[in-house]
């Protein structure tokens, strides 16, 4: 009789221990998936704020951009911006005329004649000397246009502030007489071009 009563209570206490065992792993197990839970929370949150901070400078680098255009936009023509020169009345009036008689004279230059170069100026009296000059449309070997290099000449002096008076061809336009000097240069600032004996040889 003695004998089965320690037997049940031997089996008794193994039973309770057993269910402590069993409550113990169950408050384990609940504790470790709390702990879980908040660490997955703290990264999902870091996550967030990393995803806000690049963001947030990506927006900051967009506004900076469109700032630096706006700025460059503003400030381009203090930068940009060319000089104009003013010219007198005078200048204006030897100008226009200029244009309009080289534009005329490139329109109905014939294809081929001959004229006389004479210069005057305070200069060496060989570079004075008279010379022909025979231009070819048509020709290879041509240089560049003596009266075209005339326009050029005139056009040069008038920007300079000279005093320039020039005679035009009356058919032609291009220029037969050219005067040039600088009121404020060396004495020897001067010249005159004529063109002479103009005769066309083909048109």
């Amino acid at each position: 009789m003695l004998k089965n009563l320690e037997a049940i209570a031997h089996n008794f206490s193994a039973k309770g221990r057993g269910n402590t065992v069993i409550s113990s792993t169950q408050s384990d197990r609940g504790i470790g998936s709390g702990v879980y839970s908040l660490m997955n929370s703290g990264h999902q949150l870091k996550m967030k704020h990393r995803n806000w901070r690049k963001t947030a400078y990506q927006s900051t680098a967009l506004v900076a951009v469109v700032l630096v255009v706006v700025i460059i936009y503003i400030t381009m023509p203090y930068f940009t911006t060319v000089p104009v020169a003013e010219f007198s009345a005078d200048q204006e009036l030897l100008l226009d005329e200029l244009y309009a008689k080289k534009q005329r004279w490139e329109e109905n230059r014939p294809a081929s004649f001959r004229y006389v170069v004479e210069r005057k100026c305070a200069c060496p009296a060989e570079h004075m000397n008279p010379f022909p000059v025979v231009e070819d449309l048509d020709a290879k070997n041509i240089r560049v246009s003596w009266i075209d290099d005339f326009f050029v000449t005139i056009e040069e002096a008038i920007l300079d502030s000279a005093q320039v008076a020039v005679t035009y061809d009356a058919l032609y336009s291009f220029p037969v007489a050219i005067s040039i000097s600088y009121p404020d240069g060396p004495e020897d600032s001067w010249q005159e071009i004529y063109i002479r004996e103009f005769d066309i040889l083909r048109y």
